[in-house]
């Protein structure tokens, strides 16, 4: 898998081979991090972005994503999370 680089956040992967777990799958593991800040929407776009470039490189491998990502005003619909503004 390519190397993962995103700024703003801290992030560790991991990927098991498939031929480790006797599968026909990689599984690719990340815990993510995002401090809170008032960047976390660009932080976010970015990381997504990228997550879906390797996605797309790896589209027959697994991936679980796992962290804390600092959105206390968010609602999760299927497909995608849609960030909610705060006030008016």
């Amino acid at each position: 898998m390519a190397e993962w680089h995103c700024s703003g956040l801290e992030s560790v992967w991991v990927t098991i081979p498939a031929k480790a777990v006797k599968t026909r799958h990689n599984l690719h593991i990340a815990t993510v991090y995002i401090p809170p800040n008032d960047q976390i929407p660009s932080i976010l776009h970015i990381f997504m972005n990228q997550l879906s470039e390797i996605k797309s490189q790896n589209c027959n491998d697994h991936f679980i994503i796992a962290g804390d990502f600092n959105l206390p005003i968010i609602d999760w619909q299927y497909g995608e999370p849609i960030i909610l503004r705060k006030g008016s």
